[in-house]
């Protein structure tokens, strides 16, 4: 019995040296893609920007904004890879190191409680944001912020009042 426990947890081992191998490539070479491209679309972005602003052509200085904000996005999307490539690569260098402890996200489906709905999705607790109530004021009114007393089971916070903004008639 212990033989083929520890074979399976070898077994889980390797599939996940192999997955974390090949995405760890992949995440390379897109990597690759978005460095370069990123700096393409900034340099694009900031010719576009001088050379519209020099001509005082405002709605092209726009684009040339929008094009930097896309080189920003681009470039997050690079840093965010690193940080998943960095932490694929600690994975395996303790696979390597006889150190790995599969601390992946809890993915069982259990069809009979949850109707299909991982079991990580259904442990998550949902928060009641504490919110603004509306209250029905005839019209015409001007805007005042006032203090709306609220049932406590409706807003999971200790206190009875949350502060709202009601239309009044002056």
């Amino acid at each position: 019995m212990p033989d083929e426990i520890l074979s399976i947890l070898q077994a889980n081992k390797m599939a996940d040296l192999k997955r974390f191998l090949s995405n760890r490539q992949c995440l390379n070479t897109s990597n690759i893609y978005f460095t370069y491209l990123f700096y393409v679309v900034q340099m694009v972005g900031l010719l576009t920007t001088s050379v519209a602003q020099s001509y005082g052509l405002t709605n092209i200085v726009w684009l040339g904004i929008g094009l930097n904000s896309l080189a920003t996005l681009i470039h997050t999307f690079e840093q965010t890879n690193n940080k998943l490539s960095k932490h694929m690569l600690d994975n395996i260098l303790s696979i390597k190191n006889g150190t790995y402890v599969d601390e992946g996200i809890l993915i069982d489906l259990d069809d009979d409680d949850k109707k299909g709905v991982p079991a990580a999705l259904s442990l998550v607790p949902v928060p009641v944001p504490a919110t603004l109530v509306p209250v029905p004021v005839p019209a015409p009114a001007t805007l005042v912020p006032v203090l709306v007393p609220v049932p406590a089971t409706l807003v999971p916070v200790p206190a009875t009042l949350v502060p709202a903004v009601a239309l009044l008639t002056p």
